[in-house]
């Protein structure tokens, strides 16, 4: 039997945590809010009758800011693709799918 491990908060830290920890754990994750992923929100879009889920909440997502987290979505095989924005003049990830 698989010791429990209680985690709070399902933001990007709980999550990553339950998702690495489930391997050898048994996981329970408690929240306050009524849905998951912190302070990032998924709004559903319907365009050409097809459907797109666009995550809000990211500040920033290039390679030199979070390698550990680009890492995990590739584990995850979560594509992105680089662009530039030119308000920041760096270069960003964006168009995460999975």
């Amino acid at each position: 039997m698989k010791k429990k491990v209680a985690i709070i908060g399902s933001g990007i830290s709980g999550m990553t945590a339950g998702f690495e920890l489930s391997k050898k754990y048994e996981i329970h994750i408690y929240e306050k809010n009524s849905y998951l992923g912190g302070h990032t929100h998924t709004h559903e879009i319907i365009e050409n009758n097809k459907k797109y889920f666009i995550d809000s909440g990211f500040i920033v997502f290039n390679d030199k800011t979070y390698p550990n987290f680009i890492n995990l979505l590739k584990k995850l095989n979560v594509d992105s693709t680089k662009r530039r924005f030119r308000k920041y003049k760096h270069e960003f990830f964006c168009k995460l799918s999975i």
